[in-house]
């Protein structure tokens, strides 16, 4: 057996405010690295110092917890045990046994300036996987309840580590718990997405009831590889989304729920990049293509339960974007006098007085139009202003009814025909949702390091 290990890590950017999935690949073959049989026992040293607020007992609810949100999937096969706790203090990707761990002191110099880092041990030909520890970076602080906003949620950050644990790599969807970055002061990622599921279910699948959607992207004739293609439902919800893996651009997007989507694409140049995507992704990197301009969710792909249905070619148009937003939106109250721009912000179903703020830059401007996908959820007339910065902005009042279908949604740029995407860019909560979502999920803190 050739034996891999690989790092995953929830690297840290500073800030001056605080893909759809993909699996993990081990080889040239597209490997993905994954537990068989189907089973997988996790057990956590408890022992933590003061970077972590709470008790044993609160450490071990968030361990359970966290499981549990990956265990609660339904139609899973991967049987996932809460093995309780552990002596072993250090990690080891050879001892058999996955630990996970919030005072690893040996570690640190591995863990470097992550939040987290999930060492994985496997067959580099079949991918199977023997071993997979968690470690934390003794240098943050954590919370064992909803974080205050100079605090980094413990749950949110293990929840993703899991997935990495589990084989799954980063999604591009900004609403998963796979995306690439985490943020002080919010526990959203405590919640998986559709995205999540539909990746632990491609993966370990317990019957034939989920489905898959491929196709390819296409430049000029030529196949586009690390393309970022994301599936929209009739709500206009983001289900899912994933990366291509060959040079002729193939995809195939598995895990799916039973539906008709419209199917869109955009290069992995912001808000996540290539350099989020792990394992041998990282050997591919001077071939992922990110100079085509993002295709707006279009066309409508029907697909039955346990199905495949092919969508043919998604043919994208060569040259960098003119509209490449990062960090450009924010949501507040009618009133407010002071934003804090990001890439994802989020509001309840019958939520009334707030706002989208939509700064003007990074090719956005006052002739940009903006839309968002679904269309329950509606933008009004703006009003428009100027940051001290010198920058423009304009305020859309947001109508989010209470009936308003639940999930993440697409907002779109468009100007001069070119079109900017943030996938998941506002997210609609369910009406009772508790406040255990920050006002500002979006301000960026970490990015959870390659695979």
């Amino acid at each position: 057996m050739r034996a891999g290990v690989l790092a995953s890590l929830l690297a840290v950017f500073l800030a001056s405010e605080v893909s759809g999935w993909s699996p993990a690949l081990v080889n040239g073959s597209f490997t993905q690295r994954e537990w068989t049989p189907s089973s997988v026992t996790l057990k956590a040293n408890l022992a933590h110092g003061a970077n972590i607020t709470g008790t044993n007992a609160a450490v071990q609810r968030v361990v359970s917890d966290a499981l549990g949100a990956w265990k609660g999937v339904p139609g899973l096969s991967l049987v996932i045990t809460d093995g309780g706790t552990t002596a072993v203090a250090t990690k080891s990707v050879s001892d058999g046994e996955n630990s996970i761990l919030f005072q690893d002191a040996a570690s640190q110099g591995a863990v470097g300036g992550a939040l987290a880092v999930t060492f994985s041990q496997f067959d580099s030909t079949s991918g199977q996987m023997s071993d997979a520890d968690i470690v934390f970076n003794t240098s943050f602080s954590f919370s064992t309840e909803l974080p205050s906003a100079a605090e980094v949620d413990l749950q949110s950050v293990l929840t993703h580590e899991l997935g990495h644990a589990f084989g799954l790599d980063h999604s591009s969807v900004l609403a998963a718990t796979m995306f690439p970055t985490a943020t002080k002061g919010e526990s959203r990622a405590r919640t998986l997405s559709e995205d999540d599921r539909s990746g632990l279910l491609a993966t370990y699948p317990a019957s034939a009831t989920r489905s898959t959607l491929n196709g390819r992207v296409r430049k000029g004739g030529n196949g586009v590889l690390g393309a970022a293609v994301f599936a929209v439902d009739g709500a206009g919800s983001v289900v899912a989304a994933t990366v291509t893996r060959g040079s002729d651009g193939t995809f195939s997007m598995d895990g799916l729920p039973a539906g008709t989507y419209a199917l869109g694409v955009e290069p992995l140049d912001g808000p996540m990049t290539k350099d989020n995507l792990g394992g041998f992704w990282q050997t591919l990197l001077g071939g992922i293509d990110t100079a085509f301009k993002t295709l707006a969710a279009a066309g409508s792909f029907t697909v039955a339960a346990g199905g495949t249905a092919s969508v043919g070619d998604l043919t994208v148009t060569a040259g960098a974007s003119s509209v490449n937003p990062d960090a450009v939106v924010d949501v507040t109250d009618a009133a407010a006098s002071s934003f804090t721009f990001g890439n994802s912000e989020s509001v309840q179903a019958g939520t009334t007085g707030k706002e989208l703020v939509v700064k003007h830059t990074d090719g956005i401007d006052e002739n940009t139009t903006v839309t968002l996908s679904g269309s329950d959820v509606t933008l009004g007339t703006p009003t428009s202003g100027q940051l001290q910065s010198g920058e423009g902005f304009r305020r859309f009042p947001l109508t989010v009814p209470s009936n308003a279908a639940v999930g993440p949604r697409n907002l779109f740029f468009t100007k001069s025909g070119e079109t900017g995407a943030l996938v998941a860019g506002l997210e609609i909560l369910e009406a009772s949702a508790a406040t255990a979502v920050d006002d500002h999920p979006d301000s960026l803190t970490g990015t959870f390091d390659a695979n």
